[in-house]
């Protein structure tokens, strides 16, 4: 599950920024190739806690590996290499999901406010294995503070041409020639199967990461 995913499904625990950007930020880390050690604020613990049980139960949900399956063979078919298909359909699902996402109710505004909270974190809330790890993450949060929502998972095009970008950083599993504008036709096919497939997989996920005096 990407960030988006993962604020949409920390808004069903509740809405406090910190725990929306603990849920996110294990993401975010990556994002910028940062290792974060832990963190001194409570709410945004037990986020990053809630974002380890949501991506166990999240990538074995049914319908997510359903998807996956299909995506392997659809993208082998139009002739990726293996393992390059296998990286594509998780990442790629998972990103056009955040498109999805975005537009349930709220999801959006947890987002913002999460990415929000950061700019007022006291310097000591996160701990980093390096000083340079928390200024990558410092630089990350003001690019996506000042971009808003990031509407471009809403685009299939710029979803595929950002799985290739992704994937082309790993050697094992880089695109070969030819193979964004099969990312690109990919995502764009399945773009629609991917928002009918939605709301089967949270009704998935709900019962297994809610209580019920936790839903919103």
């Amino acid at each position: 599950m990407n960030f988006v995913g993962h604020a949409m499904v920390a808004r069903w625990r509740g809405a406090d920024p910190g725990f929306v950007l603990g849920a996110m930020l294990p993401d975010l880390a990556r994002m910028c190739a940062g290792r974060l050690l832990a963190s001194d604020d409570d709410e945004i613990s037990a986020g990053m806690s809630f974002h380890h049980r949501t991506d166990a139960v999240f990538h074995q949900a049914p319908t997510f590996l359903a998807l996956c399956s299909t995506a392997r063979a659809e993208l082998r078919t139009a002739g990726v290499a293996r393992g390059c298909a296998i990286a594509a359909a998780h990442v790629g699902i998972e990103l056009l999901l955040d498109g999805v996402w975005l537009d349930r109710l709220g999801v959006a505004d947890a987002y913002l406010e999460a990415v929000a909270y950061t700019q007022r974190l006291p310097d000591d809330a996160l701990r980093w294995r390096a000083p340079e790890h928390a200024r990558r993450f410092e630089r990350l949060c003001a690019r996506m503070y000042e971009m808003g929502v990031p509407d471009g998972y809403r685009d299939p095009v710029e979803v595929g041409h950002r799985l290739h970008r992704i994937l082309a950083d790993r050697p094992r599993l880089a695109p070969g020639p030819g193979d964004e504008q099969r990312l690109i036709e990919w995502t764009c096919s399945v773009d629609p199967d991917i928002a009918s497939a939605a709301s089967s997989l949270e009704s998935e996920l709900r019962p297994e990461l809610v209580r019920d005096g936790d839903r919103n």
